[in-house]
């Protein structure tokens, strides 16, 4: 499950777009990496290039790297969802 903070909201995509994401569930394959779980989420929600998204797990950027099943056992709430949130970042310096 995704969740925004409240910047994220207000500087990197209109309200429409993050509402879409505010509260999604999302269902991945075992081999999927973060960096290719954060590059669907880029799609989903249509982000520009000049402007980045970070997804934290208990406050910590894991690794792209990373399997999202391996995060997934290593971070799971009691409940079987695996909580991240993401925030952004313009990377070209536009406004």
């Amino acid at each position: 499950i995704l969740m925004a903070d409240e910047q994220f909201f207000s500087l990197f995509c209109g309200v429409e777009l993050c509402s879409q994401l505010h509260l999604e569930t999302y269902l991945v394959p075992a081999d999927l990496t973060v960096g290719q779980f954060v590059y669907v989420v880029r799609k989903r929600i249509k982000l520009s290039p000049e402007k980045a998204i970070f997804v934290f797990v208990n406050s910590t950027l894991p690794p792209t790297a990373s399997l999202m099943s391996a995060i997934y056992e290593e971070n799971k709430d009691e409940d079987g969802f695996l909580y991240m949130t993401y925030s952004g970042e313009n990377t070209f310096g536009s406004a």
